[in-house]
């Protein structure tokens, strides 16, 4: 599925592959392909199809398209 983000974000990105923690900034209208979404309330944790994941990205902050 992809998602657009609605409002830019800071969020941090686990690098699975490479055991790191990085931090990304989300740009207003960028879309992103999600394998899943991971919802905990007021945020989400979303995995991408490369296996990385962002991590607490607000709920109101992205969009499925």
């Amino acid at each position: 599925m992809k998602i657009m983000m609605r409002r830019d974000v800071l969020v941090e990105v686990d690098k699975t592959r490479l055991g790191e923690i990085w931090d990304k900034p989300l740009k207003k209208w960028e879309v992103y392909g999600v394998e899943k979404i991971d919802s905990k309330g007021k945020t989400a944790d979303l995995m991408l199809y490369d296996e990385d994941i962002f991590m607490n990205v607000p709920a109101d902050s992205f969009e499925i398209v």
